[in-house]
């Protein structure tokens, strides 16, 4: 046999690979530990950027929901000789929207489009789901409720005073301002007066927001009668008088409600809370 050609000893097959020779095995099981706790680093790092971004795009849509609700009611009142639609507070009365909200899956106005899109607003809205902030994911029984925004008691609420909104002067006791037409704003001015506010949902029922004014003087009386949304980070979408619309943060923890799924958060008592200094300033002016 030529030497070129001599069989490998056993001790040769058994040798072990050099250093540097290419391998042949699977991960180890360390190998495999590190690779996941690299992965769960990186999903920790990542998954509250894409939240915060979801949570923002939400917050976006919905500033852009009330923007057109807030051009819609405008354009109302253009049509109307300036004479500002009915600010709803009946269950069946049609006003700029109608019927009363709650959980009752038997309650159809909770989850019945024609509740907005028949009513005063539904023509110029152009569609029914600017009267809800996409944040919202409240329903009645299975169906998602209709609307999350809710209108400044002061503006034009159907019935007088006494009737429509009993809460505006019950701690100062002043009389104050119900806004009928366009021109009425002028006292308060349009950029100041606030329009659409997102609702909390256990708070919702009729089509206004209700609020007892206040002043720097009775802060220490201040209460929540309605409870503004905070789906955005603690904030909410507020359209104004003038149009524009704004995402206002509430810096109070008692006006960040938690979400309870159930009707009747309603009349909190809150003293000193800015919050209702802030929306009280933009409801209204003395007569």
């Amino acid at each position: 046999m030529s030497p070129c050609h001599k069989p490998l000893s056993p001790q040769h097959w058994s040798r072990p690979l050099l250093r540097g020779s290419p391998r042949t095995g699977a991960f180890t099981l360390i190998e495999l530990l590190v690779v996941i706790a690299i992965i769960a680093i990186l999903a920790g790092m990542l998954l509250p950027a894409l939240s915060k971004a979801k949570a923002k795009g939400l917050g976006i849509k919905c500033v852009s929901n009330e923007k057109q609700l807030a051009l819609a009611w405008l354009l109302y009142a253009e049509e109307h000789d300036d004479r500002l639609p009915p600010n709803q507070h009946n269950a069946n009365f049609t006003g700029w929207v109608r019927g009363i909200l709650n959980y009752d899956p038997a309650n159809t106005q909770n989850t019945n489009p024609t509740n907005v899109t028949a009513a005063l607003l539904g023509p110029f809205a152009g569609s029914p789901q600017v009267f809800k902030c996409p944040a919202d994911r409240s329903q009645a029984g299975t169906l998602p409720r209709i609307r999350s925004v809710s209108m400044n008691s002061a503006m034009n609420s159907y019935s007088g005073a006494a009737a429509s909104s009993p809460w505006l002067g019950a701690t100062t006791g002043v009389n104050y301002k119900f806004f009928r037409r366009t021109p009425d704003i002028d006292a308060m001015g349009a950029a100041n007066a606030f329009v659409f506010m997102d609702e909390h949902p256990d708070s919702l029922n009729f089509g206004d927001f209700s609020i007892a004014i206040i002043t720097p003087a009775t802060l220490a009386q201040a209460r929540l009668i309605d409870v503004p949304a905070s789906y955005h980070n603690n904030a909410a979408s507020v359209a104004f008088a003038d149009g524009h619309v704004e995402a206002h943060r509430w810096t109070d923890p008692r006006t960040v409600q938690p979400i309870r799924n159930a009707t009747g958060l309603n009349v909190i008592n809150s003293p000193n809370n800015s919050d209702v200094l802030w929306i009280s300033e933009r409801t209204s002016v003395p007569n």
